[in-house]
């Protein structure tokens, strides 16, 4: 499945060492010249990252077309809530009619103001999802939960919790 990502996604899912989610669930990760532009400014471990998923063409570069550029320009610029990474992730995600992955709640809020989303995803949501098709146990939501909060990223503290309770409800469901 491809997905338009951002910085702040891209960031997490190495820092929390979950590309395997990646692999689990399939994805085809889709970078805008913006999102590059943040990476190549960003710390040596994060272009290396970087490279390591371009090589296991796992991550592309995907061109923004005049018609993304003018979506993106109906969204006021706003230093504090939004960067060109972030809406351009959303605006193409949106042109392709794919998920868009961004962790930041602020810019994801802002840009709902002004155009249409489709589905936005975070790190949590990536984590989620490979744990409720069983690539993922227990121990593995609780280590990501760990470092996800030694990164200072906000994670509910009953994460692996809400997880296991609607696996089961689920599960119940379904039987």
């Amino acid at each position: 499945m491809d997905a338009v990502i951002d910085t702040s996604t891209f960031i997490n899912i190495k820092n929390v060492s979950c590309e395997c989610i990646l692999d689990y669930l399939n994805y085809n990760l889709l970078a805008t010249i913006y999102v590059l532009q943040e990476i190549d400014k960003a710390h040596e471990d994060t272009k290396k990252f970087y490279e390591t998923l371009k090589r296991k063409n796992k991550i592309h570069h995907v061109k923004l077309t005049i018609n993304d550029l003018l979506e993106m320009a109906k969204v006021p610029p706003h230093k504090k809530k939004i960067s060109d990474a972030e809406l351009s992730c959303f605006v193409k995600a949106k042109s392709l009619g794919t998920r868009a992955l961004c962790d930041d709640k602020k810019a994801i809020k802002y840009v709902r103001r002004y155009i249409q989303l489709n589905e936005v995803f975070g790190i949590i949501d990536l984590i989620k999802e490979a744990y409720l098709k069983s690539y993922i146990c227990d121990e593995d939501v609780k280590a990501y939960q760990k470092r996800l909060n030694e990164t200072k990223c906000r994670v509910p503290d009953n994460l692996l919790e809400q997880f296991a309770a609607e696996k089961l409800k689920y599960l119940m469901e379904n039987s």
